[in-house]
């Protein structure tokens, strides 16, 4: 029953802050038809899956502008070409011991390779395009499945990096004004369910993923 109670009352502040998202969704529709049309889907939905999506559109330039400026915050805050990150202790006299700085600046380099050897750059750019159309935007991190050596030892596996479509999530802020709170809804095929969630899926789902996996 607690389990229960919590997932009815998470759907119920979900709802909530839909609706209270709801008063945003037109102006991101207008900004989205006139600046970045390929997610221009918040209010009018496409049913055909590559349908045109400019109809509202006679000039190029808000498009542009916005990825120029989306591949400016690019390149001055997390390049491609070069790293970008480095860490520091709290203490700051640990900063002063040479063996501390030595290990950080190698978890920095490690981060950096992880960064590069994932689809870090494409998602980050998807991030600058909505952070700077809409104003906001969200960035989800997860740890992919560990890596199995000739020895059968776990190795770390990678990071997944996805942004969600912008009025795909709604989020929440704490007494400090620091977003503490983000529900998102995605939508899955029957197999990749079945690959994410192994063995729980209802009998009716499983069968689905069978017979019709990319439903």
């Amino acid at each position: 029953m607690a389990s229960q109670d919590t997932a009815t009352r998470l759907l119920k502040r979900h709802d909530a802050l839909k609706a209270v998202q709801s008063n945003c969704l037109r102006v991101w529709q207008d900004i989205a038809d006139f600046c970045i049309p390929h997610k221009a889907n918040l209010l009018t939905k496409r049913l055909l899956e590559g349908a045109r999506q400019t109809d509202r559109l006679f000039d190029a330039t808000a498009p542009h502008a916005l990825i120029l400026l989306a591949s400016s915050m690019h390149q001055s805050m997390t390049p491609s070409t070069q790293p970008w990150l480095s860490l520091k202790m709290r203490q700051a006299e640990l900063n002063e011991d040479k063996a501390v700085t030595d290990w950080l600046e190698d978890c920095a380099r490690r981060m950096h390779a992880a960064f590069r050897q994932s689809e870090f750059n494409q998602s980050v750019h998807e991030l600058y395009l909505d952070l700077a159309a809409f104003g906001t935007a969200a960035i989800l991190i997860e740890e992919k499945d560990p890596k199995l050596t000739r020895a059968n030892a776990s190795t770390f596996g990678g990071f997944r990096f996805h942004v969600p479509a912008i009025g795909d999530y709604v989020i929440a802020e704490n007494a400090d004004g620091v977003v503490d709170t983000l529900f998102r809804t995605f939508t899955l095929s029957y197999r990749a369910a079945d690959t994410k969630w192994p063995g729980k899926l209802s009998t009716q789902a499983q069968e689905k993923a069978k017979s019709k996996p990319d439903d």
